[in-house]
């Protein structure tokens, strides 16, 4: 029995070899997606849950969130170092030569002496007066603005205490407690100013009697 049935189903696959290809191919398959499906669901017992999430809700929940972004301090609001003690230096006395004054390769002209520029009816205050100003303008001639100061856009001023002798030498340099300025790199550009611009200065007028002189002048450091 058993020989004729195999025998039966070898003669149907002869005549029909397109029937049975078909059917063996739908057999594979439903083979294939059942050992597929079991494979799978051992996979997903022992691995990892798989997550299902929105896009689109997480991002409106990130924007509704507000980031605040720190403020930073401009360079004018930082802390200045402290105030460096100027110590004592030597006055250094007039040469009989002086050296031309250096601008930056620019040829500069000193004012005139004070005694030169004053008329003999001049009152000894109004001789004063002109002579503090000869000071001043050479003070100038001398000064140099810090680089950090003008790099940050700083400016000040600095109120300076000297004293001379009626040959112009310069004998005592100060700046007193209320005339420092906040910005300490002023403070020592005016101390460097004087000092340089002594060298140069002129004797009294012969108006003036004194022996010698102290004077408080503002030097005003001013951006260009």
């Amino acid at each position: 029995m058993e020989i004729g049935s195999s025998s039966l189903f070898q003669a149907w696959i002869q005549s029909n070899p397109l029937a049975a290809f078909i059917i063996l191919s739908i057999l594979i398959h439903l083979i294939f997606i059942g050992f597929t499906r079991q494979w799978n669901q051992s996979s997903s017992a022992d691995g990892p849950e798989m997550i299902e999430f929105d896009y689109r809700e997480i991002r409106g929940k990130a924007a509704e969130k507000k980031f605040e972004i720190p403020q930073l301090p401009s360079p004018a609001d930082k802390a200045d170092l402290p105030e460096p003690e100027y110590k004592a230096e030597p006055i250094i006395p007039p040469a009989e030569v002086l050296p031309p004054v250096d601008r930056g390769g620019q040829e500069v002209t000193l004012p005139p002496g004070p005694t030169s520029s004053l008329e003999p009816e001049l009152t000894p205050a109004q001789a004063l007066g002109k002579y503090i100003s000869y000071l001043q303008d050479i003070i100038d001639l001398k000064l140099e603005y810090p680089e950090r100061a003008s790099r940050e856009g700083r400016e000040g001023e600095v109120t300076v205490l000297f004293t001379l002798n009626n040959t112009g030498q310069l004998l005592a340099l100060s700046i007193p407690p209320e005339g420092k300025a906040a910005f300490h790199p002023f403070n020592r550009a005016a101390l460097n100013a004087v000092k340089e611009a002594a060298r140069y200065f002129d004797a009294f007028p012969e108006v003036l009697t004194e022996e010698t002189i102290t004077f408080r002048l503002p030097i005003t450091f001013t951006l260009n």
